[in-house]
Order: C-alpha cells, then sequence, then structure tokens
C-alpha cells in the first residue's frame, strides 16, 4: 500500500484559560447536574488535556514515554514521502471518543452501514496529562470502561485499537501507514474539542481520508437551540424548555449490535503496517503508539500514567454493562422513576446513592443519554400521566445538561472570568495563582492555605470535610453535597475563585463534564446564572435534616466515629472531658475551624454583592 505524508508543519490547538489541550478532557462531558439543593438541581449528581478545565474522554494525555517505547522521544512527524494509494478497498476508523459502549453508537452504526466500507477499525486515542488534571479514581474508570468496550467488540468479531500519543500526531502516522480512507467520530461540543477536530480534519483532508461525523453527545444540537434565540443562549431554564419544545423529538436509541463487521486484520497485523511505516519514515518504533509489541494496542494499566491504583475501589465501575445494569435497578421501581424529584433526595446516604448515579456513565458514554432519556420519559408517562420534563424530574436533569451545553458553545470563554460577558467581575481571592518560587503576600499564604485545607478535607466543618474526602476517595458526591463544599469555597466562606474548585473538581470527580462543571461552579458561586447570592446555608447545621446522627461524617472522619451526636456537626464545641473520651483532640485529632462561619460569610457577602450591584456600593475590606 502506497503511503502519503502529512503536512511538515506541526498542527497545535489554541489554548484557553482552563485547557490548552483538545483531547484533555477525559471524561467529563456528561456530568449532569447542578448542584443547588433547590427545585433548580439537575441529573444526577453530576457536578451536578496539557492544562484543562476540560478534560475530554477523547483522549487522556497518554504522551509517549519510556513507559511506552525506549524510542518515545521521536517526533511523530513522518519524512516527506508522497505515492498515491494503489489500494481502493475503503478501511474506516470509528474513532470513540465519548461514546465507550456498542449500543445506540451512531459512528460505528454509520460505518457499519456505508455500503463502500469494507474494512472498519475502531480505535481510542488515549494520553497522558501534561498537569495533574485527572486524577487516579477518574482514570482507572476509563480504563475499565475501554476495557470492557474491548471485550465486547472481541465477542463481536471486531477489536479495539488503543492508541498513543496526542490524536493530531497520531493520525498522522495511522492515516498513511493504514491506508485508512475514512474517519467517523461522533462530533464534539466544547470548544478545546471543536477545535482539536478540525485539526484532525486538516490532516485527513490532506491525505485525502474521507471525514464522516455524527451527532449524539447531546439530547439536542445546541446551535439548533441558540438559532431559535437568535444566536444567544438562553438566559434561564425556563426559557430554554420553551425552546427546546419547538425541536423535533430525539432519535430514538439503537440497540447494539449482535456483530460488528469489517475488522479484517489481525491485531498483529496492524502493528506490522504501522511499525514499518514508522522505522521507514520516522526511525522509531510502531510501539511507541500501539504499546508493547507482546500486546499491540491494548489498553494500558494505570502504572503507564505514572498513577497508582486507589486503595479502595469507588462504588463506580466503569463499563457499558455497569450502567445498563445500574440503569434497570433503578428503574425496577417506575414510581420512584416517574415521581422521582431532586430536591428529595439525601446527600448523606452511605450505602447506596439516593440518586441513580448513572452521570459518570453519561460522562464517559457507556450509557446513551437518548437510552436514558426515553426510559425515563416512558415510565413518567406511566406512572404520572405525564411527559412534560421539569427542572426536578429525572428526565429534566438531562435538561439541565442540555442547557449548559448551550452556553457552552454559544458564550465566548465560558471557562473564565475574563472575557466572559455572562460572568460576574467579582473581586475573588487566588484569580491567578502566583509562581510558587515568586513571593507571596500574607493574604495569598492564608489564602492558599485555606485552599489546601479544603482540598484535604481539613477545614474544621465535619460536613464539609467529609464531603471533600468522599470526592477524594470515590470520585463522586451528592448534588447537595458538591453545592455545599463549592458554596463554602467560593461566596459562602473562604471568598476564593470558582476557577480553583472548578479545577480540583476536574481531577477529582469522575464525572466531571466541562459545561456542566463549569456551569454548576459559576452558577453556585452567583457569578452567573444564579441572583440570591444571600442564601448560605451553615456548613455545621445544613447537614442534620438528612443525618441527625451524623452517620455520614463518621464514615468519612474516622477521627469523629465516637464523638457523640450532639456534637458531632461542631466538635470544637465538645468539652474537653467529651474530646478524651471520645479519642479526639481538637487542634490536635481534628482542626479547629479555619474560618468563623457568622463573619467570613459576612465579608463573602458584601464582595458579591458589590459585584451585583455595582462598583458604588460600599465595601469593607475583606479579611483574609
Amino acid at each position: 500500500m502506497g503511503r502519503a505524508a502529512p503536512p511538515p508543519q506541526s498542527i497545535a490547538s489554541p489554548t484557553s484559560p482552563l485547557d490548552t489541550d483538545a483531547d484533555d478532557m477525559l471524561l467529563a462531558d456528561d456530568e449532569t447536574a447542578l448542584w443547588s439543593p433547590s427545585a433548580l438541581a439537575c441529573l444526577d449528581d453530576v457536578s451536578d488535556g496539557d492544562d484543562a478545565l476540560a478534560m475530554d474522554v477523547d483522549a487522556m494525555y497518554a504522551l509517549p514515554d519510556d513507559a511506552f517505547s525506549p524510542n518515545a522521544s521521536a517526533p511523530l512527524t513522518p519524512t516527506l514521502r508522497q505515492e498515491k494509494p494503489r489500494m481502493r478497498r475503503r478501511r474506516a476508523l470509528v474513532w470513540l471518543r465519548r461514546d465507550l459502549r456498542l449500543h445506540d453508537n451512531e459512528a460505528l452504526r454509520r460505518a457499519m452501514e456505508d455500503p463502500d466500507i469494507s474494512e472498519i477499525v475502531p480505535v481510542y486515542v488515549v494520553h497522558r496529562p501534561v498537569r495533574k488534571r485527572c486524577g487516579a479514581v477518574r482514570f482507572q474508570f476509563l480504563l475499565e470502561s475501554l476495557a470492557e468496550l474491548a471485550e465486547s467488540l472481541a465477542q463481536r468479531h471486531s477489536g479495539l485499537a488503543v492508541l498513543r500519543g496526542e490524536a493530531t500526531e497520531v493520525f498522522k502516522v495511522v492515516f498513511p501507514a493504514w491506508g485508512v480512507t475514512d474517519l467517523f467520530f461522533e462530533q464534539a461540543e466544547a470548544p478545546y474539542a471543536l477545535q482539536r477536530d478540525s485539526d484532525v480534519r486538516a490532516i485527513a483532508h490532506y491525505f485525502g481520508v474521507r471525514v464522516v461525523p455524527v451527532t449524539g453527545q447531546t439530547l439536542f444540537d445546541p446551535r439548533a437551540v441558540l438559532a431559535l434565540n437568535s444566536g444567544s443562549p438562553p438566559t434561564d431554564f425556563a426559557r430554554f424548555l420553551t425552546l427546546v419544545a419547538k425541536l423535533p423529538q430525539p432519535r430514538l436509541p439503537t440497540p447494539a449490535p449482535g456483530f460488528v463487521s469489517g475488522w479484517a486484520l489481525s491485531k498483529d497485523e496492524l502493528y506490522a503496517l504501522l511499525d514499518d511505516y514508522c522505522r521507514d519514515c520516522l526511525g522509531f518504533s510502531g510501539s511507541v503508539i500501539a504499546g508493547p509489541r507482546n500486546e499491540p494496542f491494548a489498553t494500558p494499566g494505570l502504572d503507564a500514567f505514572g498513577l497508582s491504583a486507589p486503595a479502595v475501589h469507588s462504588f463506580l465501575y466503569g463499563g457499558e454493562s455497569a450502567a445498563l445494569q445500574l440503569l434497570a435497578e433503578f428503574c425496577a421501581s417506575e414510581e420512584r422513576v416517574g415521581l422521582f424529584q431532586k430536591p428529595k433526595t439525601s446527600p448523606t446516604c452511605i450505602e447506596k446513592p439516593s440518586t441513580t448515579a448513572l452521570s459518570a456513565y453519561i460522562v464517559f458514554g457507556c450509557l446513551s443519554v437518548r437510552e436514558f432519556y426515553y426510559r425515563v420519559l416512558l415510565l413518567r408517562l406511566k406512572v404520572a400521566g405525564d411527559a412534560s420534563p421539569t427542572p426536578v424530574s429525572l428526565d429534566g436533569q438531562l435538561l439541565w445538561r442540555e442547557f449548559f451545553y448551550c452556553y457552552c458553545v454559544g458564550a465566548p470563554h465560558f471557562d473564565s472570568q475574563d472575557g466572559n460577558p455572562l460572568c460576574k467581575d467579582i473581586n475573588w481571592k487566588l484569580q491567578q495563582v502566583p509562581p510558587a518560587d515568586s513571593v507571596w503576600s500574607d493574604d495569598t499564604k492564608a489564602a492558599m492555605e485555606q485552599l489546601q485545607s479544603w482540598m484535604t478535607g481539613r477545614t474544621g466543618y465535619p460536613w464539609i470535610d467529609a464531603v471533600m474526602r468522599q470526592i477524594e476517595q470515590e470520585g463522586w458526591a451528592h448534588h447537595v453535597a458538591r453545592y455545599a463544599v463549592a458554596c463554602f469555597l467560593t461566596r459562602g466562606d473562604l471568598y476564593v475563585s470558582w476557577l480553583r474548585g472548578a479545577y480540583f473538581f476536574q481531577e477529582k470527580l469522575i464525572d466531571m463534564d466541562w459545561a456542566i462543571n463549569v456551569g454548576n461552579w459559576l452558577w453556585v458561586s452567583s457569578s452567573c446564572f444564579f441572583s440570591d447570592y444571600s442564601a448560605v446555608h451553615s456548613p455545621s447545621m445544613f447537614i442534620q435534616q438528612w443525618d441527625p446522627q451524623g452517620k455520614f461524617i463518621r464514615k468519612y472522619v474516622p477521627q469523629l466515629r465516637k464523638m457523640p451526636a450532639r456534637y458531632i456537626f461542631e466538635p470544637w464545641k465538645a468539652p474537653l472531658s467529651v474530646q478524651r473520651t471520645a479519642g479526639c483532640l481538637i487542634g490536635k485529632d481534628y482542626p479547629f475551624p479555619i474560618v468563623d462561619h457568622a463573619a467570613a460569610s459576612k465579608r463573602c457577602l458584601e464582595g458579591i454583592r458589590r459585584a451585583h450591584q455595582g462598583p458604588d456600593a460600599p465595601l469593607r475590606a475583606l479579611a483574609p
């Protein structure tokens, strides 16, 4: 087969404040919820890259390194050598990204139904985060999802080729090495991913590869919604519902195929083609892209990315079968689904979540958003006799996801305070974090210490600390819990920029979705959408309506396990004798509160009020 050479120049994606690599959004594109504990809450707990607030399931920053090949430092730019391809047999790649499933996989279906396609190679491009923007818990979920998908494809006489590197560089090599003629993929929506896809299209065009993008990441095309609103995102959820009611219903989901056609070459044969091309044209081994020669195109382990497996596995296991099982179990109670109201769920369940816990599966595409939507819609119609979505119904949570995607597509600089016309200009602490080797002011030092206490679950407020530790251990928390810790960091107590929290959630939450993560932080911090900025719940007492005995705190903050219920929420008020009996001395075994909530919330309120009411509003100095 003849080989064509790629453009000599490197194609790089432009950066944005929260993302510098289009492929870094490892999973997060489908959390699906608003954290507000009010009726304006969303799907299931869905917060609820080089350096991005956007890690795309599409790829994992698995930059080639010694874990993959001794020649990993070699550039992925072939020498110029063009030949006309002599082979007319059409070989298509199905580039899987956030559609890690067989049911309702439109890209795979379209490739299989194309009469001109004779060979189909499903691929996934994985790359390593250059900076720590994806923790081990999230990455583990992704790798589990990939491993199961590979097995499911193999059972259907196909396979999955996991490619290592950045998508733009990988395809410069794979297109000519394999004689690819067609590329199918599900269209992305986030700006960084759109830029990456544009770069890949340019490479495909150079090699004469036909590109077939399909829609499917959302129920409704965000651009269609924007067009109905004069090109602008709808200002509120009610307006959004009015707009989508004018659009056709989402297409019905398709079942998983019993047989996946087109897998003509074995992985060893694919490796041989790739290795020959890499050695002949580039001077390095094909293992840079394919992985070890004895197990080519296999799903790598966490250690290949410099990560260690969590000590305790999250209750969420990656993969399509786990997603479908959870959906079936939740829908087994038809009344629970049909009469579901998000605010009536509990954030303190310690055995099993009170919500569906399906957000991570939607993020990775293990579960089709249409499969979930229609399953819920039919049950609501059967039980409640009404299929109209509401802000608190289960299908309404999916529409909150759609709402934020409209802003993702239609609002410039959505992931930034600067240049975002929708975002209030609030003078947060730590809007920019100074370099570690610079001289920090006392205020900056204090704010950084408070941020570190928040991230590690050592604020001295047991409810806040329990939630942060749950997120660290499990990569998940109920939407009310997310709301509580986000409010505490921003407008409630610490007055730290929402960007710091968004970055942290990006790393830790399995179900982190760029559009929803950004949208929720903007909402909860009162930077956008949310206007009732004076509503701040106590970080001590708010939890008691669900968990008066503090069982949730006892699970995640074991230092307080023996603390009497009377003091579990505010242990610093316990007499010293009680602390000794409980085996927890405040200030030694568990910290004192890092701020006084009553005083801190007043200072925060003044700053937020000034941003909302104008620069002339009086404002006292904000102490750290």
